[in-house]
């Protein structure tokens, strides 16, 4: 398996929910959706604020481009609980009926029924953007000679267009349902136009699978690329999943396939299989897999792993056990979980263990200049390699608790912890040991108003602190989200952050940026978004002043 695109986020940035959701949109425009839920997940675990609309809405569509298509319905029914009256309602609904959930009439009898007449539907949405950014960057250097104590300032000034590109989101379904069918063809494909010649055009092709359901068989099966995050699979490939009902309770599945991203080493296969009970105990799902991963004739990854799931009026809990039985080391164990209590306070949980990126074989070749493992055998035995492997993959620690609570009618509070770690790497025969980062902790609260002025008005102040052995920081910031019509939606922010580094440099950079959104209708929407960041580095011999500007345009249409 290639390694895993990274999810790790900035304690920094998560604390700004409105810039976390213009990554995410970023990451969901490169469908890179594993990224785009872990952005996502963090904005919404924080009190409600300027994003948490346009978030719950986006993790539904990245969980449904993931395949994960009982928690994108939880996602779509939990919007239209939260935001009855939000901008996307109608497209929520829209969504959720071509999932198979009837919203209009919700009676048993219809739910999950592929009976009546056979029924074909078509849907989509195609979305382009251009992106637009340029730098200025004033440079002083002190040079000081040391025959004579003299002292010359050496000044740069340097411009440059860092951005310019045109990306073309295009999604496309259909779905036939009947005669105890309910099949789905899905294409996803991004494409980004490079117009700067230092930066290549590229293309990402994410899905392009059909699927297939038969309720009375008690059979499910996906063919062709596509994404996952349970089984033991993490991240695109081309292959199939199938599952069979063996009772009320229980369902067994196999998998297999290549991972669809390159990475480094030959090309590789898995294959794997599960067994879930989504009903284990009231509102306890599990689910249990094995998985094995190949290239070259090696074993690259063997692995089980279980999950579990607990969902209620009032709390949810998601955990994964992923444990590599080649190298007895543990790969995943992460926990996560939200309580609500009566009183609208909540409280929120996480802890996340794991190897980044996930622990291969391959992972060897990371330190060395061969391009391969038949290479590398020709210079060192199998159990080197394996020690190797361990050697250069660190292990990435996070816990998180967090609580928020309504302090008046228009405005709640909300307070966060989090501590996270990177684990040091041994040196090999290209790449030098790199030293880990320590505890790194991070300190939140914020203030979130509703309805300050107007029924649609939300504001959030924000004040942060990070501290780690490389430096101290602080972000401090305002969002406000208003609707003076309604088709108009204006988003401005405000942040300034400042940080003093160990090695006597201060930096401190300001951030104003303005998001609007017009909606034309249900089905067109025009978003843009102009950002301006002034920075200064000042350390003993060096001083650096920067400007950036960052800026895009585009639409997006549903049919």
């Amino acid at each position: 398996m290639s390694p895993p695109e990274s999810v790790q986020v900035s304690s920094a940035h998560v604390a700004d929910p409105v810039a976390a959701l213009a990554q995410a949109r970023e990451a969901m425009a490169a469908q890179r959706y594993e990224t785009t839920v872990a952005l996502l997940n963090q904005i919404l675990d924080l009190p409600p604020n300027p994003a948490s609309q346009d978030a719950q809405e986006l993790i539904g569509n990245a969980r449904e481009a993931l395949g994960e298509i009982d928690r994108a319905r939880v996602e779509y029914q939990l919007y239209l609980k939260l935001f009855a009256n939000g901008d996307g309602v109608a497209r929520v609904k829209s969504r959720l009926d071509k999932l198979g959930t009837a919203i209009a009439a919700n009676t048993k009898s219809g739910k999950g029924k592929t009976g009546g007449a056979p029924q074909t539907t078509y849907w989509g949405s195609l979305s382009q953007s251009y992106y637009g950014g340029q730098s200025q960057i004033r440079d002083e250097t002190t040079i000081i000679t040391p025959a004579t104590d003299a002292t010359q300032i050496d000044v740069q000034n340097i411009s440059s267009k860092d951005q310019s590109s045109l990306v073309s989101n295009a999604d496309a379904n259909a779905r036939y349902r009947g005669n105890g069918w309910d099949n789905r063809f899905v294409f996803r494909d991004v494409h980004v136009l490079s117009l700067l010649s230092a930066q290549p055009t590229q293309n990402r092709l994410s899905a392009l699978y059909a699927d297939f359901k038969n309720e009375p068989m008690g059979f499910d099966a996906r063919i062709g690329r596509q994404s996952s995050t349970s089984g033991g699979v993490l991240g695109r490939f081309d292959g199939v999943v199938a599952h069979y009902t063996i009772s009320d309770a229980w369902r067994v599945g196999v998998l297999g396939g290549t991972p669809a991203e390159k990475g480094i080493g030959k090309r590789k296969y898995f294959y794997g299989a599960t067994l879930d009970n989504d009903t284990l105990l009231d509102g306890l799902g599990v689910g249990l897999f094995a998985i094995e991963q190949r290239t070259e004739s090696n074993v690259d990854r063997r692995a089980l792993g279980t999950e579990l799931r607990y969902f209620s009026q009032t709390a949810s809990v998601f955990s994964l056990f992923d444990y590599d039985i080649k190298y007895h080391e543990v790969n995943v164990a992460s926990v996560q979980g939200t309580l609500t209590m009566h009183n609208g306070a909540t409280v929120n949980l996480l802890y996340d263990y794991r190897r980044s990126p996930t622990l291969q074989l391959t992972n060897a070749l990371l330190g060395t200049p061969a391009r391969s493992l038949k290479q590398l055998l020709l210079t060192e035995q199998q159990n080197q390699i394996e020690e190797d492997a361990v050697n250069v993959t660190p292990i990435s620690k996070v816990a998180l608790l967090g609580t928020t609570y309504p302090i008046t009618e228009h405005w709640q509070l909300g307070l966060e912890a989090r501590v996270s770690s990177l684990t040091s790497t041994h040196a090999t025969a290209t790449q030098p040991a790199v030293d880990g980062t320590g505890n790194i902790f991070a300190y939140t609260v914020q203030a979130i108003g509703t309805g300050i002025g107007s029924p649609n008005t939300v504001v959030v102040f924000n004040g942060s602190r990070l501290m780690s052995d490389a430096a101290d920081s602080w972000l401090a910031s305002m969002n406000t989200r208003i609707r003076p019509t309604e088709h108009w939606a204006v988003e401005p922010t405000l942040r300034f952050f400042v940080q003093d580094a160990i090695n006597k440099t201060t930096l401190k950079r300001l951030s104003p940026t303005l998001r609007m959104t017009y909606q034309f209708g249900e089905k067109i929407s025009l978003e843009s978004e102009i950002s301006y960041e002034r920075s200064h580095s000042q350390g003993k011999l060096t001083d650096e002043k920067s400007k950036l500007l960052f800026y895009y345009i585009g639409y997006h249409w549903d049919f």
